[in-house]
Formats: structure tokens, C-alpha cells, sequence
């Protein structure tokens, strides 16, 4: 079972720990371009419809409190 999901990058991903992967590839960035990105900078470039419906269910009402 672990096989058929690491086989398929989009299921490798979900498995993964995000701040583990942001972290190596920061560490891959500064290494061999001398830059680096925070997760501010990720999120402010993100269009919505590559955020999961999952998120934005819980995003959205945080967002319209702030904007209240």
C-alpha cells in the first residue's frame, strides 16, 4: 500500500510533513542560489483555486472576522 502511494508524487506529498519539505528545499535554495522563501511569501502568491476546500472552509470565516 505504502508503495502504490509513494509511487504517485501528488499522494507522496500528502504524506510528508510540509514543514520538513519547505525546510529542505530553503536549505537547497540558499545553498545554490543564496535565497530563501518564507511560507508568507508561498501563501501570498497562491490563487485560490490551488487552496483545498477543506482550508478555506476554516480560512474563510477567519478572514471575514479580521475584515469585520
Amino acid at each position: 500500500m505504502l508503495d502504490n502511494v509513494w509511487d504517485d508524487l501528488d499522494q507522496r506529498l500528502r504524506i510528508v510533513p510540509g514543514k520538513n519539505i519547505l525546510s529542505a528545499f530553503n536549505g537547497e535554495l540558499q545553498r545554490t542560489v543564496k535565497i530563501s522563501i518564507t511560507p508568507a511569501q508561498i501563501i501570498r502568491h497562491m490563487k485560490v483555486d490551488e487552496v483545498s476546500a477543506d482550508l478555506r472552509r476554516i480560512l474563510d470565516p477567519l478572514n471575514n472576522f479580521a475584515a469585520a
